[in-house]
């Protein structure tokens, strides 16, 4: 392993696998029974085993995500004229313009863009501003 190749501070703060040999420190669920018997470890006794299969819930993974793309690709209309957006490549960009139909496009505002306070009242305008504080 990257941090700690030679086991230590496995062999530290995990005393059951202190006399397991370092090739097998990071995964003793992977060693030879002779080898988990000469180090005194008992897989589901004294160390626990492994949740879960890693191998197999990858493929399950896999599985429901190549389901996911099958279900997500079955749902999308096969056709732009049942499509609620529109392309516009009239003008040869390389990125073509998506606008939804019925819309209009509108300029982009970001919650960044800087709002300043408008006064309402014109006598307020021609004051200066009281800047001391009130007693």
């Amino acid at each position: 392993m990257k941090y700690d190749p030679e086991g230590e501070y496995i062999r530290q703060w995990l005393p059951e696998l202190a006399r397991i040999p370092t090739e097998w420190i990071h995964h003793p669920w992977d060693a030879p029974l002779t080898v988990l018997t000469a180090s005194g470890v008992e897989l589901g006794q004294n160390y626990p085993k492994p949740i879960i299969d890693k191998d197999l819930a990858r493929e399950q993974l896999a599985q429901a995500i190549f389901k996911m793309w099958e279900n997500e690709a079955d749902s999308k209309p096969s056709s732009s004229k049942d499509r609620k957006e529109v392309v516009d490549d009239s003008e040869n960009l390389a990125i073509p313009k998506v606008f939804l139909k019925n819309k209009a496009p509108r300029g982009a505002t970001s919650s960044n863009d800087q709002k300043v306070p408008i006064l309402q009242n014109p006598k307020i305008k021609s004051d200066p501003p009281n800047k001391k504080r009130l007693k």
